[in-house]
């Protein structure tokens, strides 16, 4: 059964409540979405409050470059409950995923997903009471919430019955069948309990973005909901630009970055250290740089080389705007899919910020992913299948440079003010 969208009336200047569990100063790519996002609708002139969890943990580098507006409000402190996890609690966890098949995994995620949530003390009555406080003297013309966790959503579904506003929910995955989490597709048992739960949770959305054509169709398919596409993207912050300090620019190689976590392993750079181990040509034509988290994994392995470790570099994480200067002394960015099939629904988030460089795109997918559709669709870049084709590619630039330039105006297709703005004017015209 499909419900009524709320009716609402937006002046020209909009009155937003935006709920993200993760925001800034944690440095995850989740956090920097939602930042963005909130910084666009700024930079047009809304008037938006946040609603955020302070979960800064050890995983990601706290972002103090970032400066959190008087808007931001973070109700709760996750820091002390991430960090009073034991060692032993992590390496038992480290046992039975290396023992117990995926499926049963799976299979108890999901029941302890659908019984325990997946951050319970975010919608807890102290906290919503919290939140409500602080909007006493605020009346939203709308709640946008983003997933997950997905009590995100839950948290916005309680301001909406207290505030009576158009909600919008986004979804950069989709919660309930994440083929990269607990099933590998919509009909398993994980993915229909889970559905069941997220159901209840999105009953009174009146809109739910989707970064991709996979979220938006499973989200028509499966919730009958309206959802419409619109990518994630980037933002100019006011940040002077500064000389790079990881890339080298004094030789004439190209240089080849990557920027982004490795996750503890299941992203791999091995083959890109098989093609330098092996290819005096590029060897001598390019330089490979890795920044970003768990580079470390594979430092051994590059230190064991003959070759590649006098041209590839591995790096810890930096924040975004040091990303940026690594960026623009760049001349070629690469992303890397990783093998596990469920990956082809992902839209990696770094693309944005390379589409912002306009720089060439690389892309390593052997599932031709919805980040492969983009960059093929607006011509970003170049798509290969396998190290063979990749080594095939590195060298004809080698030999005929790079013949690919990103024009302005694909690049402003990608703005996040861009996109907002066009989504706010629909809802107007819609809900009018």
């Amino acid at each position: 059964m499909l419900l009524v969208a709320s009716k609402i009336f937006l002046p020209e200047m909009h009155k937003i409540i935006y709920v993200s569990y993760h925001y800034p100063p944690s440095n995850s790519i989740g956090s920097l979405r939602s930042f963005n996002q909130v910084q666009a609708l700024r930079e047009l002139g809304h008037k938006v409050k946040v609603l955020y969890a302070g979960n800064e943990n050890n995983r990601f580098v706290k972002n103090n470059t970032i400066k959190n507006h008087f808007d931001d409000h973070c109700l709760i402190d996750e820091v002390l409950v991430e960090n009073s996890k034991s060692g032993f609690i992590t390496q038992i966890k480290k046992i039975i995923l290396r023992t117990v098949p995926n499926k049963i995994i799976n299979l108890v995620n999901a029941f302890l997903i659908y019984f325990m949530g997946e951050s319970p003390r975010w919608i807890s009555k102290k906290v919503v009471n919290d939140a409500i406080e602080i909007h006493t003297n605020f009346k939203p013309d709308i709640i946008i919430s983003t997933c997950g966790p997905l009590e995100n959503h839950i948290f916005a579904s309680k301001l909406k019955e207290i505030q009576d506003c158009y909600w919008i929910a986004e979804y950069r995955d989709c919660w309930s069948c994440n083929t990269m989490a607990f099933s590998e597709n919509p009909l398993e048992i994980p993915s229909r309990l889970l559905r069941h739960k997220e159901r209840k949770s999105i009953q009174k959305v009146d809109l739910i973005l989707a970064v991709s054509p996979t979220i938006q169709k499973y989200y028509r398919e499966f919730f009958y909901k309206k959802t419409i596409l619109v990518y994630s993207g980037w933002v100019e912050y006011d940040y002077p630009i500064n000389q790079p300090r990881i890339i080298n620019k004094h030789n004439n190689k190209l240089k080849i970055l990557h920027l982004g976590s490795m996750l503890h392993g299941r992203r791999s750079p091995i083959d890109i250290f098989n093609i330098f181990e092996r290819n005096k040509e590029i060897r001598n034509s390019f330089e490979m740089y890795f920044i970003g988290r768990d580079t470390d994994v594979f430092t051994k392995k590059l230190s064991n080389t003959k070759y590649a470790k006098d041209s590839i570099f591995l790096n810890n994480e930096i924040n975004n705007f040091q990303a940026r200067d690594e960026g623009r002394a760049a001349d070629l960015l690469l992303i890397l899919m990783m093998e596990h099939k469920g990956d082809q629904n992902t839209v990696t988030g770094k693309i944005y910020e390379y589409i912002y460089l306009q720089k060439p795109i690389i892309i390593l997918d052997s599932h031709n992913s919805e980040a492969s559709k983009i960059i093929c669709n607006y011509k970003l870049g170049y798509i290969c299948k396998d190290q063979f084709s990749l080594e095939r590619l590195l060298c004809e630039i080698a030999q005929n440079g790079i013949n690919i330039e990103i024009a302005d105006e694909i690049r402003d297709k990608f703005k996040v003010s861009n996109c907002m703005g066009l989504l706010l004017k629909k809802i107007v015209n819609e809900t009018n």
